[in-house]
């Protein structure tokens, strides 16, 4: 297992196509973004699909 410390704004990077980004922290939540591209499947921890932009052509 990997642990890190990032500030807001700051991006992980995992391979190639997959970029994880401290968005904001509030109240005792972090809000993060996830972006990869459209072959890369994305799914929270409750088994819902996520909302993936596709890296370098989209932002939120």
């Amino acid at each position: 297992m990997l642990t890190l410390t990032r500030r807001v704004g700051e991006t992980l990077h995992i391979g190639d196509h997959t970029a994880i980004v401290v968005e904001a922290l509030e109240n005792g939540k972090v809000r993060i973004r996830v972006q990869s591209d459209q072959a890369t499947r994305t799914v929270r921890a409750d088994g819902r699909p996520a909302d993936r932009p596709v890296l370098g052509l989209r932002s939120s």
